[in-house]
């Protein structure tokens, strides 16, 4: 995330659309063990655009896009969050740095950390928990994904500046080391009180 361009994909008009095969974002081997944990084999036809989408913002495509940073906007259980999860494991798998994932409940990050360690497991790759009483250490060599909520992702953030200027390093080395960041229920930015915290968060990582 190196600049604040934003491209927004708005996806209101869904149609039950045939299932169709993903193009190869992908290795087979984590293609296999995302089936395995998931359970899904297939995409929705609009679903591989976005994956696109995203792969063109993350400069991995054969025409990467200027534009590096994407909101994707659908309705309720239209599969928004599968997209963010194919996003996270692509980009871990081509760029060896741990994924950050922002959800805003304990209960969302508990549930997700559990699917996400059967994945990552798989790959030999660890889930690192900053949620209520746990207190996960980051190792780049080791963590494939780490889960955050808002509050916790503030503070993991706030270290890494921290941490760039007691080294006089740049602060974009330290948030590099993120391959990148997901932020689930994006729409909490206007609830009163935790909206604030991350609007906050977002600001730092834009």
């Amino acid at each position: 995330m190196t600049t604040s361009q934003t491209h927004s994909l708005e996806l209101h008009r869904l149609t039950k659309s045939a299932r169709v095969r993903a193009a190869p974002f992908v290795s087979e081997r984590s293609a296999a063990a995302f089936v395995d944990v998931f359970g899904v084999s297939s995409l929705y036809a609009w679903q591989p655009e976005c994956l696109r989408v995203v792969e063109e913002a993350s400069g991995a495509s054969e025409q990467p896009s200027e534009q590096r940073n994407v909101v994707l906007t659908a309705p309720t259980s239209a599969g928004k969050s599968l997209i963010g999860d194919v996003a996270m494991l692509m980009h871990v798998e081509r760029t060896g740095k741990p994924a950050l994932l922002v959800l805003p409940y304990v209960s969302l990050c508990i549930e997700k950390s559990a699917k996400l360690r059967a994945l990552f497991g798989q790959l030999e790759l660890k889930v690192c928990e900053m949620y209520g009483a746990k207190y996960g250490r980051l190792s780049d060599d080791e963590t494939g994904v780490v889960v955050c909520t808002i509050e916790r992702a503030n503070l993991l953030i706030n270290q890494m500046f921290e941490n760039a200027m007691n080294q006089a390093d740049p602060a974009d080395q330290h948030i590099n080391r993120f391959s990148c960041v997901v932020v689930d229920e994006l729409d909490m930015v206007a609830a009163a009180g935790r909206g604030s915290q991350l609007e906050i968060l977002l600001t730092k990582l834009l």
